[in-house]
């Protein structure tokens, strides 16, 4: 979770400091309006702020293509997937799938037949909005 304070200066030279925590979990352009109590027609507006959640990835080690809505696709879940690159190889080393979309994920299939049951190696690298790329290698067992 991310934390942002900000100093909001009003007309008597006074200033309040407000935090506030957000849940980021999507690139956003944020911006805050003050109202004055009692007085909804004078307002203060804030800069554009633009805030992105910190790059988190987890893969998988084991999916199941069964069509029952649980873990029937294979792809890094996580926050802050701007861009991804995913390769997937069978045992005898076909790339068997391939994408940049990170809302795109492997479902188990080849040439539109279901992959038999077993281990496939796969090389994921990701990227957030602002960092730079991370790796993952390994397996992903498909179990039917």
């Amino acid at each position: 979770m991310k934390t942002f304070s900000t100093i909001l200066f009003c007309a008597a030279l006074m200033a309040i400091t407000c935090t506030v925590s957000a849940q980021i979990t999507e690139f956003r352009t944020y911006r805050v309006t003050a109202v004055k109590m009692g007085s909804p027609n004078i307002t203060s507006e804030s800069n554009y702020a633009e805030v992105a959640p910190e790059l988190r990835v987890f893969v998988p080690n084991t999916f199941t293509p069964n069509d029952d809505g649980i873990n029937d696709m294979f792809g890094p879940k996580g926050e802050g997937i701007a861009w991804m690159d995913m390769q997937i190889w069978d045992r005898w080393g076909n790339l068997i799938f391939h994408t940049n979309n990170p809302k795109q994920w492997w479902n188990g299939k080849y040439h539109k037949e279901d992959a038999p049951m077993g281990a496939y190696v796969y090389k994921i690298i990701a990227r957030g909005p602002y960092l730079g790329n991370v790796s993952f290698n390994g397996t992903v067992t498909l179990l039917r």
